[in-house]
């Protein structure tokens, strides 16, 4: 009986005119980020690369122990397009000193490189807070009328001219709203995966694949 009330909320979900609106929203704007993001990795990478290659050869030009101060750079996670978590908080490079103890807090500037204020506005959003805010929004726009909605149309008293339990109706309304919810963030976090490796610098590992599944799921659970 559950099931099959799942199954009638689905369809009467998937009928309504939010749905399509819930689709082309998550795409249009996953799309939008991931693009942005991307452009961003790249250029970070590529900054990376050559403050690098220019530390490796000052680091030992020093020719005794008291002027050797070796800075390291850190390269940035490809992981940070769909949840930048600390990765443009901390500094990108950090000085070694003798008398000094090191942080990757201190000092911390990032430049995105780009001269479009726009551009730099959509950098410091990842897909992740794209689907919290957009999602919890449309959650409401699916639950707004799930009870009201029918009774006022009559259709629940039909429902409940069945042998069916009131939690059981709610139950099958919550659970077939979060499929209905969850189609959306599956379809534009695979396009936005395939759009990230269309690059050249992205090359994901098996255990990055990993990780984006546990950001998925983390984020599903939210």
């Amino acid at each position: 009986m559950l099931w099959t009330l799942i199954q009638r909320e689905i369809l009467a979900n998937l009928m309504t005119f939010r749905f399509p609106i819930a689709v082309i929203a998550c795409v249009i704007l996953g799309l939008t980020i991931t693009a942005a993001l991307t452009d961003n990795y790249e250029r970070r990478l590529a900054s990376y690369n050559e403050a690098f290659q220019t530390h490796q050869e000052k680091n030992f030009s020093a020719k005794t122990y008291s002027g050797l101060s070796p800075q390291l750079d850190r390269p940035p996670n490809p992981l940070s397009l769909f949840n930048q978590g600390l990765d443009k908080r901390a500094a990108n490079s950090v000085r070694l000193r003798r008398d000094k103890v090191p942080s990757v807090w201190e000092d911390n500037y990032f430049s995105t490189g780009f001269d479009n204020p726009f551009r730099h506005l959509l950098t410091s959003i990842d897909i992740v807070t794209v689907f919290q805010i957009l999602l919890s929004l449309l959650a409401l726009v699916f639950a707004y009328d799930a009870i009201a909605g029918e009774r006022e149309n009559g259709t629940l008293h039909l429902v409940l001219a069945n042998p069916v339990g009131r939690g059981l109706i709610v139950l099958s309304k919550y659970l077939s709203a979060m499929i209905c919810l969850l189609l959306p963030v599956l379809i534009s976090f695979l396009l936005a995966l395939m759009l990230q490796l269309q690059s050249p610098v992205i090359d994901y590992s098996t255990a990055d694949f990993l990780r984006l599944g546990g950001i998925l799921l983390t984020t599903i659970v939210y």
